[in-house]
């Protein structure tokens, strides 16, 4: 496995380039779809478009209609709708000027489901090599046991 950049992919997600991040730093593959697709929930609109897939679990970008990040009730629904089509997925929610995101995946652990959030900010630093703040490193590992 190769050494994590820790400089770059830190640069990476501070600059919200969640393509680069997952394919090139944390070596996933590319997905297999670029083009945006409408996703209806609670009401709203939504663009998701995937940034990356690798072993069945598909990383989504999710852009509201009206440049915010939902609420929870509204994320959920997001999320229901997505694994539909991919049962395990990451949805990154991001707002309409790039400077905040809401990381959210669901674990899924003993036959119970447990939505998880991780708010991320344009700019943001911190360690990504934290116990409590080890999204990145984990995604790096090739796992999906999420931080809790």
């Amino acid at each position: 496995m190769a050494k994590l950049n820790i400089p770059r992919t830190r640069d990476l997600l501070q600059r919200f380039e969640f393509n680069n991040l997952f394919v090139d730093e944390l070596g996933w593959a590319q997905p297999s779809s670029r083009r945006p697709t409408a996703v209806e929930a609670v009401d709203e609109s939504f663009f998701r478009v995937q940034i990356a897939e690798l072993s069945g679990v598909v990383v989504f970008e999710i852009k509201a209609s009206d440049g915010r990040i939902p609420d929870a009730k509204t994320r959920a629904a997001v999320h229901k709708e997505t694994s539909r089509l991919h049962h395990e997925n990451l949805l990154i929610f991001v707002d309409e000027k790039r400077t905040q995101s809401l990381w959210y995946w669901v674990k899924r652990e003993e036959g119970k489901s447990h939505p998880r959030e991780h708010w991320y900010f344009r700019l943001h630093r911190f360690p990504l090599w934290s116990s409590r703040r080890g999204l990145i490193f984990t995604l790096w590992r090739r796992c999906f046991a999420f931080p809790c």
